[in-house]
């Protein structure tokens, strides 16, 4: 993970899944992702990359959304998932990897939204259109790559962004059963990709 300037500076290209969920906490979010209270600990990136951040999940808070980060790891593209997360409140996912990027969004258990940013046709859901649209146009005006323009917009839309600073920060953190994980990365249709994601490797700038 490279910790650069700039709002999205601690974006990989390995690959990442950041997952936001409103008005509920840090250990609570972990708990949906099957993490028992004995396995949690607080740690710096630093400090995961140490241990090795491969299957680890970290929780924060930013604004009124508890988020969780996994490196290199995409449980929250699993609809189980997503539909504990957000029972009885609102979930946004994006998963980047394998050259690919996806959106997610569920309120109370329900798929509100899911789409590939810059692919108008994989829009599903009732409000995936407008959040498509969006994020389209976000990338046309201000000349952003996919999932920068689709974190954009979830940023937009909870009033609040995870910052570098934040993520390289003490953080709640799990470490989960490498069996939990999918198989292969998601794909919008539904299938598991056959292309994996590199294996991660962290590295943080020494401002920090």
């Amino acid at each position: 993970m490279d910790l650069t300037s700039g709002p999205w500076g601690w974006d990989s290209e390995l690959g990442y899944t950041i997952t936001f969920a409103a008005g509920t906490t840090p250990r609570a979010a972990l708990t949906a992702y099957g993490a028992g209270p004995a396995g949690l600990l607080t740690l710096t990136w630093d400090q995961t990359v140490q241990r090795n951040p491969e299957n680890s999940v970290r929780a924060g808070i930013v604004g009124d959304w508890a988020f969780c980060f996994e490196y290199v790891g995409y449980r929250a593209t699993q609809p189980g998932l997503l539909a504990r997360l957000s029972a009885g409140t609102e979930v946004f996912s994006v998963f980047h990897g394998s050259g690919k990027c996806f959106v997610h969004a569920y309120r109370d258990r329900r798929r509100w939204a899911s789409f590939e940013p810059g692919a108008p046709r994989s829009a599903r859901g009732p409000q995936a259109r407008q959040f498509a649209e969006h994020t389209h146009h976000l990338m046309r005006s201000r000349h952003l790559c996919a999932r920068h323009a689709a974190l954009e917009m979830v940023a937009e839309h909870l009033g609040a962004r995870v910052t570098r600073r934040v993520l390289a920060g003490p953080l709640l953190t799990a470490y989960l059963p490498a069996d939990s994980h999918p198989a292969s990365p998601p794909s919008m249709s539904g299938h598991a990709s056959r292309r994996g994601l590199g294996r991660p490797i962290g590295t943080l700038n020494a401002d920090l």
